[in-house]
């Protein structure tokens, strides 16, 4: 809807020009006086133009818990309109105890949105709306990390709805002699320190896959590189383009702090086929530090000296 102002400003301008004839007779004398007149109008016109955004216009918030994907119950959310990277509106809503929210957004663009709860990690997301009508609904689903002990790193891995089944390896390379032991659904738990709390083979939607590097002592000996891979791919149709496109994040938490790094990649060949995320090397005071491999790395994880050149490539 654009309602348009307009403001008309007059300026008058007079200009009087006098013209004198006298004549003069024996008899008498004559005046005679002219006057001219001029008048200039301007006019000033200013347009206003204000747009009304769709009706109903809203945004979907899910929390998911990434030990077991069960709703993340009575959060707190701010969600912010993000404009040139500053916020230009900001509105905060509470999750139901399903763990989600709906709120009413006045434009389209791209949102902001940040979790708190006790018991959680802070976590936040990104979602851009571009409505073109009312009643139009945009969803995101944000996981959140229970607070770990002291010490404890967590690693989570999400992703969209497609492929069905991403899988998360994490290879240990000890720092000492460069030793490995790799650590994912097909073993849980048999590398010191670190365990697979959740696989998750039903589509990115029905959660994380998520491992805990449980001793900041122990893991601190170690170089663990993280790595996907469509579980599904050579049985797929598409040449990995599902896998490509599937918005996989890995984020690395602890109580000390919280990075991410995301999956870019055009094109994936079968025969090297694991996607690298980069590396994580857990520190003595329990910070760590995540090193992002560049974009588009893959390899073949199958084969254990490949990990070692990632390593010597990558860490």
């Amino acid at each position: 809807t654009t309602t348009t102002t307009t403001t008309t400003t007059t300026t008058t301008t007079t200009t009087t020009t006098t013209t004198t004839t006298t004549t003069t007779t024996t008899t008498a004398s004559t005046t005679t006086t002219t006057t001219t007149t001029t008048t200039t109008t301007t006019t000033i016109t200013t347009t206003t133009t204000t747009t009304t955004f769709f009706e109903n216009v809203r945004i979907k918030i899910t929390a998911r818990n990434s030990q077991n994907n069960d709703p993340v119950r009575d959060v707190l959310a701010t969600v912010s309109l993000i404009v040139d990277g500053q916020p230009v509106w900001s509105e905060q809503v509470g999750l139901s105890s399903k763990g989600t929210a709906f709120i009413t957004v006045p434009a389209n663009g791209l949102y902001l949105i940040e979790l708190q709860d006790p018991g959680f990690f802070n976590a936040s997301g990104t979602v851009v709306v571009s409505c073109t009508s009312s009643d139009c609904l945009t969803e995101i689903r944000i996981i959140m990390s229970p607070i770990l002990s002291p010490g404890q790193t967590g690693i989570i891995m999400t992703w969209n709805a497609q492929p069905a089944d991403i899988d998360i390896y994490v290879m240990a390379i000890k720092k000492s002699d460069n030793s490995l032991c790799l650590t994912s659904y097909e073993d849980t738990n048999g590398c010191p320190a670190i365990i697979l709390d959740r696989d998750n083979a039903a589509g990115g939607n029905n959660g994380p896959e998520t491992l805990t590097l449980l001793d900041e002592a122990v893991n601190s000996q170690y170089t663990y590189l993280v790595a996907i891979v469509d579980f599904d791919f050579e049985d797929e149709a598409n040449n990995g383009v599902d896998f490509i496109n599937s918005g996989a994040t890995l984020t690395v938490t602890n109580e000390l702090q919280t990075e991410t790094a995301e999956m870019e990649a055009t094109s994936i060949d079968v025969a090297s086929a694991y996607y690298l995320f980069g590396c994580v090397d857990v520190q003595t005071d329990g910070s760590f530090i995540l090193t992002a491999a560049p974009t588009g790395i893959f390899f073949n994880g199958n084969v254990e000296s490949e990990w070692l050149a990632m390593k010597t490539a990558y860490c």
